[in-house]
């Protein structure tokens, strides 16, 4: 946001990057993972102003969660099968500042709940199918 209405974005990102790693969710930059989530962060906003005076801020932000977990199935004949539970998630909001001040940390606080709550989902899923099937198991690799 070139106008300073959020001026730094990459904090939601590293913030929501932390949160995935904190409640052990794989993100699709692990390498060799089969169990990931792909985020999408997104924002747009902009300055309001009335004349020339800048009267506060719009920013829209929104997080998709595209959850894949490929678990592993032995057969009779030892050779495993991969069985994938998706799972699409989105939360998005406005929110107007009329200061500008706090859209910084406002903007974070909302990514790292949605966040959690998203995360907490995935986790929940795949241990209702590890229960309902005990046969499987999440590769180690």
């Amino acid at each position: 946001m070139r106008d300073g209405c959020w001026p730094n974005p990459a904090a939601a990102k590293d913030a929501v990057e932390l949160e995935a790693r904190t409640a052990n969710v794989a993100t699709f930059n692990d390498p060799g993972k089969l169990a990931y989530a792909h985020l999408y962060l997104n924002g747009l906003g902009y300055a309001l102003h009335v004349g020339t005076t800048k009267t506060g801020c719009v920013v829209y932000f929104s997080i998709s969660l595209t959850a894949v977990a490929a678990m592993v199935i032995p057969n009779s004949n030892g050779v495993g099968r991969s069985l994938i539970e998706h799972e699409i998630a989105t939360v998005d909001s406005l929110f107007v500042d009329p200061t500008s001040q706090s859209m910084q940390s406002t903007i974070r606080e909302y990514a790292v709940e949605s966040a959690t709550k998203m995360f907490l989902h995935v986790l929940k899923t795949r241990d209702k199918v590890l229960k309902a099937h005990p046969e499987m198991k999440m590769p180690t690799q």
